[in-house]
């Protein structure tokens, strides 16, 4: 007992050295301006895309030309002001869930600054685009240096949680460090095929490809699933995955993701005129939703007043709704899939990460859960546009098996203005938090404070 006793106590002095290192040199509070920066950012990525859909731009500009635009309006969206909520996240709460600080703040300010530049820097080559190609060339490829080396930077911890096997402290500790891996490997292939298009003047049709499977599908897919289950299972405590779901369920979701990961590479280089070839994407999508959607609804439905993030569990309910949309674009258009995965990437990427990221907010404020504020303008609107999107994705072709009967300019119309609305709330919800909620704000989250206390009740508890 003696023996084990000092055993105890040496583990405990070894933890409270690491804590206290994590307190010296952990960024309290740095997530604040990775939020607000994306909340700005993010107007910019808008007026690109109103330009885009309501000038006559994809009217008068050649094939090249049209490539080149939209490269640029996805990086700044999925490697932009989109990656800045997931950087906030991650550099936030990674020292505390994974008891160590691998990084410096002047690494993780230096990321925030690139990114942000970066995507200035895109937005302004867009503007050059018409009038000269040369210079507009050259702002970009200064713009995809930043963002990729802002990526790069910011997600390069993850390499050192895992091979220090920091992630084995909590149970799924591994799971964002999946997204996290991708945007390192994305930051890589971004350069190259940027290279390839300054060399040849068009991305090949493997490099779009890959672009796509990368930056959207792989990315921002693991993204929002690790937010859904970071959040509602770690965080809420809420059992989604367990029994067989945390097993065998997981097992078969890498397969799902394998599986359409394969089905990409062979229909970009030798089965691309296969029927079927796009319909794997729907497998993951459809595993994520059977896999979290029953336990969450039986849970809301339990009887007594639940409390819970609504922009998370909105962002789930988009997964059916996603495949469906995915199946038929698969078999009736050729789309490329474009419509399910620009809702896969704001409807559930987007969302889950947007809801984790106030919810955690209100955890470093100490609210209990029954008085937080609900977001539910920014909800509406950003559904809303969602579903407008949705209508005109079915309405648009001739193999539709309805129609609205209504001019699709219209609906264009009505998309940008609510995506307009639910973005200037997002920026309102922060600018009010930062200049008037930050009177009850404490460096330790709730919830997180004790997350560790069961490996070392002697220690932690005494924090």
């Amino acid at each position: 007992m003696k023996r084990t006793s000092e055993r105890r106590k040496r583990r405990g002095e070894r933890l409270r050295m690491r804590l206290e290192r994590t307190a010296e040199l952990w960024p309290v509070g740095n997530y604040l301006e990775f939020f607000l920066a994306a909340a700005f950012t993010q107007l910019l990525f808008w007026v690109l895309i109103a330009y885009r859909h309501l000038s006559d731009f994809g009217e008068v500009v050649d094939y090249t030309t049209w490539q080149w635009s939209t490269f640029a309006v996805i990086l700044s969206c999925t490697m932009g002001w989109m990656m800045l909520v997931g950087m906030g996240i991650a550099s936030n709460l990674w020292p505390i869930v994974y008891q160590n600080t691998p990084f410096n703040p002047s690494i993780i300010r230096a990321a925030l600054s690139m990114n942000v530049a970066g995507q200035v820097v895109v937005f302004i080559a867009h503007l050059l685009l018409q009038r000269q190609v040369g210079a507009a060339d050259q702002v970009l490829t200064i713009g995809v240096s930043l963002l990729c080396l802002s990526a790069f930077i910011a997600a390069s911890p993850a390499w050192a949680y895992w091979r220090s096997g920091d992630h084995r402290r909590i149970t799924w500790g591994w799971l964002p460090l999946v997204p996290a891996g991708f945007t390192m490997l994305l930051a890589l292939a971004v350069a190259g095929f940027w290279l390839e298009f300054l060399v040849g003047r068009e991305f090949s049709f493997f490099s779009r490809g890959m672009f796509i499977l990368l930056n959207v599908d792989l990315l921002w897919m693991t993204a929002g699933f690790a937010c859904v289950v970071g959040h509602l299972q770690r965080r809420c405590e809420w059992p989604l995955l367990t029994g067989w779901r945390g097993r065998s369920g997981i097992i078969l979701l890498v397969m799902a993701f394998a599986i359409h990961t394969g089905t990409m590479l062979l229909d970009h280089t030798i089965w691309n005129e296969k029927w079927w070839i796009e319909l794997p994407f729907i497998l993951p999508i459809l595993w994520m939703a059977f896999l979290l959607l029953p336990p969450i609804l039986r849970r809301i439905a339990a009887p007594g007043h639940q409390v819970y993030n609504r922009a998370v569990v909105a962002a789930l309910l988009w997964l059916p709704i996603i495949g469906v949309l995915a199946a038929w674009e698969a078999l009736y258009t050729n789309t490329g899939l474009m419509n399910a995965r620009y809702l896969m990437l704001f409807g559930f990427g987007m969302q889950a990460a947007f809801g984790f990221s106030i919810w955690m907010h209100q955890d470093h404020k100490h609210l209990p859960e029954v008085r937080r504020r609900q977001p539910l303008v920014f909800i509406i609107c950003l559904n809303l546009s969602l579903l407008v999107h949705l209508l005109y994705a079915f309405a648009e072709y001739p193999e539709t098996p309805f129609k609205l009967g209504v001019d699709s300019i219209y609906l264009t119309y009505l998309e940008l203005v609510t995506l307009l609305f639910a973005m200037v709330t997002w920026l309102g919800w922060w600018i009010h938090e930062i200049l008037l909620g930050l009177h009850d704000w404490h460096k330790m989250p709730l919830f997180y404070s004790t997350m560790h206390q069961a490996d070392d009740p002697y220690i932690l508890g005494e924090e």
